[in-house]
């Protein structure tokens, strides 16, 4: 009898242990699956944070250095639009000015206007030195400063060759806006001093390209250029990066005359048309295009070409 009552107790030991290695080994395999869940959940938020990122706005165009220095002046997109756009909110890009507060090797911190001290990749920055002098005539890139907006500009009068007069040139001549009774399209205004750099070369940030896309040929505005890839801003504010190999890039200001056929851009797509008239003193040509005769435009000379296979 004292046999038996010693194996039912050495029975019930033996049950319990098995019990007690089941409980913690279901504890083990719940940690290591909430560990597993854990690990998955934050290479997920970090994979999404990473493609949510302005820093990784175009993550196919190489990093690059900078030459703004800290307190000059910048163009650069909205600090919000940016974020609207990797988050898939917005398609479109305007460049507005900013301020560098900290250049870097690759991804500089800019003070915006209206967001603060952020930061952003430097293949999205185009610097403007400062200290820059111009002559009646010359082209430079500024903003539109009574209003807002990346634009080239015409140096109309140089008595101050720091501070400038220019007209606008990105501005469509038949905008019916005014501005003190000028039509914002002819407006001329006097710019502050280290506000604009001089546009002198192809390539340069600001400048018109053409990008063969399929059978038509794009108009795009150079923003950055690294290695052999081109970073543009296109019809509507659409930005690309686009292969160095499949751009053409147009002068500063074309040279053109009465009579010429030359190509420039309608809606955003090359075309054939004739110089109707010129207007020097605004750096532009009145055109017709040979598929809307009678349809006269006026367009600036860095859009202007006669170098296209269309």
């Amino acid at each position: 009898m004292k046999n038996l009552t010693l194996q039912v107790l050495l029975s019930i030991l033996w049950l319990s242990s098995c019990k007690n290695d089941t409980q913690t080994q279901e504890v083990a395999n719940n940690q290591d699956s909430l560990q597993t869940a854990t690990v998955t959940e934050s290479t997920e938020n970090t994979s999404a944070e990473k493609e949510n990122d302005v820093t990784n706005i175009f993550p196919d165009f190489p990093s690059m250095g900078t030459t703004a220095q800290p307190h000059e002046h910048l163009l650069v997109p909205g600090y919000k639009m940016m974020e609207n756009y990797v988050n898939g909110k917005t398609k479109n890009l305007i460049f507005y000015n900013a301020k560098m507060a900290k250049p870097a090797d690759k991804n500089s911190t800019v003070a915006f206007q209206f967001d603060g001290d952020q930061e952003v990749p430097n293949y999205m920055i185009i610097p403007i030195p400062s200290g820059q002098k111009v002559r009646k005539g010359d082209i430079v890139l500024t903003w539109w400063q009574s209003g807002s907006g990346m634009q080239r500009a015409l140096v109309t009068n140089d008595t101050d060759p720091s501070a400038p007069e220019v007209h606008y040139l990105d501005i469509k001549w038949d905008n019916p806006a005014k501005n003190n009774g000028v039509p914002i399209g002819q407006l001329k205004e006097i710019i502050k001093e280290n506000t604009f750099v001089k546009l002198t070369d192809v390539w340069q940030s600001g400048t018109t390209i053409a990008v063969r896309e399929g059978t038509s040929l794009k108009k795009f505005t150079v923003i950055n250029v690294n290695q052999d890839k081109v970073l543009a801003l296109g019809f509507a504010g659409s930005m690309k990066v686009l292969n160095k190999a499949d751009c053409t890039p147009l002068p500063v200001a074309t040279q053109v005359k009465v009579g010429d056929k030359v190509q420039a851009p309608w809606v955003g797509s090359f075309k054939t048309c004739t110089v109707k008239e010129l207007k020097p003193e605004f750096g532009r040509a009145v055109v017709e295009f040979d598929d809307h005769k009678g349809d006269l435009h006026t367009l600036p000379l860095g859009d202007i070409t006669t170098g296209l296979v269309l």
